[in-house]
């Protein structure tokens, strides 16, 4: 029996991206899909981050980049600015390819020499879209003048949302609102749902961004998914930089850290901090700019489900998951989830072995984005309290060796479920005051003279490359008239 009735739950984003990717991959192939919207929505202040990644998902979703850019007030991003972590260090994660290979050697092997010599010009300098980002450039598209730079979005949380429920409305998604819907089980499975008016809602998939209908088939081991001791949140707006910067930027504080994400119309806002050494007026001061409006508060408990795909039931989202937002990867957690769901969608929907596969590649998947958060924590330089317990806490063996491999030679080990570049590696550990010991000795055979030669052209390609791009709002005005 294939798989004919999709019932996705929740309110916000998850649901509705999930529904729409649902329906456009399968639609052809008569597979309905019904959304129960129960209530929920994001904070007035909540802001996103997305990778250039969400570009793609984004065509399989069918909406416009002027669409997204519009309903979410976005504004472009290249890169994350981290300020602060360690004293007098501050380190760029931005999102295209640093450096180029020379002599068929990886570029960051010849900068590592350079740098033991003496060599001035920092890593994230050979990084096109860092120092374009520094500077307020951006090309969105291959031209004549250069390659189209690596971004990705801002994006405010509530427009984003209602831009994908209207998504999802197109792409002929059936929503029926509902507070609390109560789910039957059968031998293991969901069989329906019954709604507040007594209908009854039969599926042969279930998706779950909410978390009762998987609580339903009982609750699974939650894994710890912590990376620091933060425990409370504060997200809010400030007023809108001018020009808008084409960078988010996070900086440390004696009790967590505060990120500005720059936006259209504001400044989002977000505070992360562990209570028992911060107060919730003291997180304020902490922001970085000037609040406007009253701030949301909200508690910060991270874990992750260790069996998200239970019987016929997919949990997604908050229901899944939560972590502390640090590398803005909340959507590229979601995209990965959903990107799965749609390659393993069941065959049949008696038996579905391919929860199996799900679980297991989801969990990778997210464990190796929380070590790309825990190693900035484990690496910190600061002396406070909360930082002493944050480098104390424990690492992942996939992340100690990434570490003891770097920190020997340069070099990153690559997983499969890596969502990141060994460029944006390097840059994360370099930044981080990790400078390795060695580096590859092949290094050694390549003329010395010509390397630094090398490496001054690609200081001086990068300059000129960035001048002949367009600043943020001229390229955001195009992108949103198309």
């Amino acid at each position: 029996m294939t798989v004919r009735r999709v019932v996705v739950v929740g309110a916000g984003i998850a649901p509705a991206m999930a529904a729409t990717a649902l329906r456009r991959a399968f639609a052809r192939g008569g597979v309905e899909v019904e959304w129960i919207e129960t209530q929920g929505k994001a904070s007035p202040g909540h802001t996103l981050a997305a990778l250039p990644q969400l570009q793609a998902f984004h065509r399989l979703l069918g909406l416009s980049e002027a669409d997204v850019l519009r309903a979410g007030a976005g504004s472009f991003t290249l890169a994350r600015h981290f300020v602060g972590f360690s004293p007098g260090r501050d380190w760029w994660h931005s999102y295209g390819p640093i450096g180029r290979p020379f002599a068929a050697l990886p570029f960051a092997q010849y900068w590592i020499k350079a740098h033991g010599a003496g060599f001035p010009a920092a890593f994230d300098y050979f990084g096109r879209e860092a120092v374009a980002a520094r500077n307020g450039r951006i090309r969105l598209a291959d031209g004549a003048s250069g390659a189209a730079t690596a971004y990705g979005y801002h994006l405010d949380a509530a427009g984003y949302a209602a831009l994908l429920r209207v998504q999802a409305v197109r792409a002929g998604v059936t929503i029926v609102p509902d507070s609390a819907p109560v789910a039957s089980v059968e031998g293991g499975r969901i069989s329906a749902l019954t709604l507040s008016d007594g209908r009854r809602v039969e599926g042969d998939l279930f998706v779950d961004a909410q978390g009762s209908i998987r609580a339903a088939l009982g609750e699974d081991a939650l894994a710890d998914a912590a990376v620091s001791g933060c425990d409370r949140l504060l997200t809010g707006s400030a007023p809108a930089l001018r020009p808008m910067p084409l960078y988010s930027r996070v900086s440390a504080h004696g009790a967590g850290w505060s990120a500005l994400t720059p936006l259209q119309d504001r400044t989002g806002v977000t505070v992360a901090y562990d209570s028992s050494l911060m107060s919730d007026a003291e997180a304020m001061v902490a922001a970085g700019a000037p609040l406007t409006g009253e701030p949301q508060f909200m508690p910060l408990k991270p874990f992750r489900r260790i069996q998200p795909w239970a019987g016929n039931v997919v949990a997604i989202g908050d229901a899944a998951e939560q972590v502390e937002p640090l590398g803005g990867f909340d959507l590229q957690r979601l995209q990965i989830a959903c990107a799965h769901l749609v390659s393993l969608f069941p065959v049949d929907a008696r038996a579905m072995p391919e929860a199996g596969i799900y679980n297991e590649e989801l969990a990778n998947f997210h464990a190796r984005l929380q070590d790309f958060d825990v190693a900035q924590y484990s690496l910190n330089g600061r002396d406070e309290p909360f930082w002493q317990g944050a480098r104390a806490r424990p690492r992942s063996p996939e992340l100690q060796a990434r570490i003891d491999l770097f920190a020997a030679r340069g070099m990153i080990i690559e997983f499969n479920q890596d969502s990141f570049a060994p460029d944006e590696w390097q840059a994360l550990l370099i930044g981080a005051g990790l400078m390795p010991r060695s580096y590859d000795p092949q290094v050694d055979r390549v003329d010395e003279q010509a390397v630094m030669a090398d490496l001054h052209a690609q200081l001086g390609a990068i300059q000129a490359d960035v001048t002949a791009m367009d600043t943020h709002d001229a390229a955001l005005a195009r992108a949103m008239q198309a």
